[in-house]
């Protein structure tokens, strides 16, 4: 097969959703290798991305996980393969915030896929909402155990930038489902999270 990515049809996505879920559980082979394990522990009609870090098996996990998605009624981002995506047939892709670029190529080729870009600041997610991103997931909110994964920015200043924001912003880092409540009345749309999944 020639050609980028990003001019190739793929397939089709799934359905896109009418609704983002409220909350998201992102995967971490290095804390978790045991991907489809994980999922277990995942509720019925969360978001599901999927972060497989070159893993040789994410063609397999991923067929997984989409068929989880179809039975649990998950939405299912890959981050950061697209052609993973759309080989799965997931529901869109989850760019990284230094994958800008590539995420607005992505966005003019695949209308009806869900994009969802990280955030670390202000800044990047007013970037998110111009290249006409669904959500931005700004991190980490509080300590994290993800190498790099910088200073916690905090409930408030975190808070803040996902009220003046008016694209949906998700809470990320360090957080379980018991912080649900509190990161809605500060403004975000929602929560993601790894290790809190499993607690």
């Amino acid at each position: 097969m020639t050609g980028r990515w990003y001019d190739r049809p793929g397939k089709p996505a799934r359905q896109r959703p009418r609704d983002l879920p409220t909350h998201f559980a992102l995967t971490d082979p290095r804390r978790f290798p045991d991907t489809l394990s994980f999922a277990d522990a995942i509720p019925d009609g969360w978001g599901v991305i999927y972060r497989h870090f070159g893993a040789p098996d994410r063609a397999r996990v991923a067929i997984g996980l989409s068929q989880l998605a179809e039975t649990r009624g998950w939405v299912l981002l890959v981050a950061n393969d697209p052609e993973l995506a759309l080989g799965c047939g997931a529901h869109g892709v989850h760019w990284p915030e230094r994958q800008h670029q590539e995420a607005v190529r992505w966005r003019r080729s695949q209308r009806n896929s869900i994009l969802t870009m990280s955030a670390h600041s202000g800044a990047a997610v007013r970037r998110a909402a111009q290249l006409g991103a669904d959500a931005a997931f700004l991190s980490p909110v509080r300590q994290t155990a993800s190498p790099g994964s910088g200073t916690p920015l905090g409930w408030l200043r975190a808070g803040t930038i996902a009220r003046r924001s008016n694209l949906p912003v998700f809470a990320l880092g360090g957080l379980t489902a018991h912080d649900a409540q509190h990161a809605w009345r500060l403004g975000f749309s929602g929560l993601g999270m790894i290790s809190g999944v499993t607690g």
